[in-house]
């Protein structure tokens, strides 16, 4: 039962043995009530490991670990192996932004967003021309740690896009910047078929009212 799975793979992630990402990767991410506990599980493991072992995960044959490892890249900027390792780490990263896997590129795009700062905008921006759906969403997402008027531009075109996870995260974080050039395209979106793009544009709408009260 889907309960059961998510305890487990919480308990596993917060165990944080090595051990684990192979049982985690073989589950099926694809789950609806799961798929995003377990990912996130595989992101924590990692996240418990030295950087030299997340680095060796961005090499793994099995594409569910080697895009965790990705993804958990920037989170070691932030650990005790990973502090002083910030041009290492997007040595690394750079070219597996380039990656023909759209999935790793949008891996990549995760790692650079907790990276934000001005070093990795360029990645980002880059990034931001890309066509792939998994791309798009990861850049709607990552562009709430680059607020500038590019950004905006960008934004107002994800809050247009197709996809419904692009809009959630375009509206996601048009509120985190408090955008209000977006207020109206974000109203919109309110009578949007998906409930996560209705809940991020309400969401988004609080943040914008508190910036316009």
């Amino acid at each position: 039962e889907a309960p059961v799975r998510r305890a487990a793979a919480q308990a596993l992630a917060k165990l944080g043995k090595p051990v684990a990402l192979a049982h985690l990767a073989a589950a099926n991410l694809e789950d609806k009530e799961t798929g995003s506990t377990i990912r996130e599980a595989i992101r924590g493991v990692y996240a418990k490991q030295s950087l030299d072992f997340v680095m060796k995960g961005t090499k793994n044959s099995n594409v569910v670990l080697k895009r965790a490892a990705v993804a958990t890249l920037g989170d070691m900027v932030k650990t005790g192996s990973g502090k002083r390792a910030r041009k290492k780490i997007l040595n690394t990263l750079r070219p597996l932004s380039k990656a023909s896997d759209a999935t790793i590129r949008a891996a990549a795009i995760r790692s650079f967003e907790i990276m934000a700062g001005d070093d990795v905008r360029p990645d980002v921006m880059r990034l931001a021309k890309d066509e792939a759906v998994e791309v798009q969403r990861a850049v709607a997402h990552a562009l709430r740690g680059f607020g500038s008027p590019e950004t905006t531009t960008l934004l107002l075109k994800y809050i247009t896009s197709s996809d419904p996870m692009v809009v959630a995260n375009a509206a996601s974080s048009i509120g985190e910047l408090k955008i209000k050039e977006a207020l109206n395209p974000v109203i919109k979106t309110l009578g949007h078929k998906s409930v996560a793009v209705r809940r991020a544009a309400t969401r988004a709408l609080v943040q914008l009212g508190q910036m316009l009260s």
